[in-house]
């Protein structure tokens, strides 16, 4: 399991989009039938994650050293406060990424 993140800022206005462009420097293919997924985890002040986000599918394979870009969906809190948002690849009712120790970046997002 491995994965190598990079993130294009986007404007608080522009949200829900984040671009995400992420490289496989692992050694197995994600591949869409096998259920890979970008992902999130939205996590309080506290550092306690408080709900896993949407899954945005791939839309091909993507091979070891092949990178691809994802338009994933972030849902702002309702609830006013700091969040962080680390965005997660999911092997679905396999693994998270980040569960077998691939860091993942997070971001700080104020909800008002």
């Amino acid at each position: 399991w491995a994965a190598v993140e990079s993130a294009q800022a986007v404007p608080e206005d522009e949200l829900p989009a984040q671009l995400k462009g992420v490289l496989d420097s692992g050694s197995l293919t994600w591949d869409p039938a096998l259920k890979f997924a970008l992902a999130y985890h939205i996590s309080n002040a506290t550092g306690t994650v408080i709900w896993n986000g949407t899954r945005t599918q791939l839309a091909t394979p993507v091979a070891p050293g092949q990178t691809v870009m994802v338009n994933t969906q972030v849902t702002v809190p309702a609830q006013p406060g700091v969040y962080t948002v680390t965005i997660d690849l999911v092997q679905e009712g396999v693994t998270w990424f980040s569960g077998q120790g691939v860091p993942m970046a997070g971001v700080t997002l104020t909800a008002q």
